[in-house]
């Protein structure tokens, strides 16, 4: 009996001091000098690629806090449609990527406070907004491209039920899909639709535009594994620290990163 107490008190005591040795993942981040940032490199004027070298707002906000914690900021490039799953499998400490806070994305990660704010909007050259909610006759006449895994085919489905839905794996393959003709619209945020209404290929080529105003709003924001309290409360303090004055010029940055 005297035996068996001892290693109970001796098991106790090692558990604790386990528990007391694990270290916190700001800790660990800034133990390792590196703040890995998952983002889909994709998504424009958020994060995309000009000559090889990842721009864009996202890129901005992820090395403004990494350069706030003292650290540097490490991107990869992980697909739209796993990315959240790779925040929460410990693959990288944040994703930023034009991320929407939504319920179901909720359920496996913690979501900072938004540092952007945006709508849905449609890029096309037809007016198939009033078409797509009459439905009836018009039901099958027009087909628009959306990111699936996106926040884009959820809003689709809620306020466009009857049209039809081209899911791609992408934005790039969703612009494709509305230049080849494949589709007559492209649903994306706000921002996307009208950085690509300036794409010089469909200044040139097509003149898509964007049609109808910002109706719901949504909060993009910082994915971060459920768990890590700190990392979120310091991300938060972070955020808010660098939105003040420095949001719109990162918008700025981005846009003419594009442009250009």
């Amino acid at each position: 009996l005297i035996i068996a107490m001892v290693m109970l008190s001796l098991t106790t005591l090692l558990s604790s001091c386990g528990e007391a040795e694990k270290k916190s993942a700001t800790d660990r981040i800034k133990e390792s000098g590196e703040l890995t940032i998952a983002t889909s490199a994709n998504q424009f004027p958020f994060t995309f690629k000009d000559k090889g070298e990842l721009k864009g707002i996202d890129i901005e906000l992820g090395n403004a806090i990494a350069k706030e914690m003292g650290v540097k900021a490490k991107f990869v490039e992980i697909d739209l449609s796993t990315i959240v799953a790779a925040v929460a499998n410990g693959e990288a400490d944040l994703a930023i990527s034009s991320l929407t806070n939504t319920e179901e994305r909720s359920k496996i990660v913690s979501f900072s406070d938004p540092y952007f704010v945006t709508g849905k909007g449609v890029l096309s050259d037809e007016k198939i907004i009033q078409d797509a909610k009459e439905g009836g006759e018009k039901e099958d006449k027009y087909t628009v491209a959306v990111v699936d895994n996106s926040s884009s085919v959820e809003y689709a489905i809620k306020h466009y039920p009857h049209v039809h839905l081209l899911k791609t794996k992408n934005l790039a393959e969703s612009k494709e899909a509305l230049y080849s003709g494949k589709v007559n619209g492209l649903l994306a945020d706000y921002e996307i639709c009208e950085t690509f209404s300036f794409d010089k290929r469909n200044v040139g080529q097509y003149n898509f535009h964007r049609i109808g105003d910002v109706e719901d709003k949504e909060f993009i924001s910082v994915a971060i594994a459920k768990g890590d309290t700190l990392l979120l409360k310091n991300v938060n303090t972070l955020i808010h620290k660098i939105k003040n004055g420095k949001v719109d010029q990162m918008v700025e940055v981005a846009w003419m990163q594009y442009l250009n």
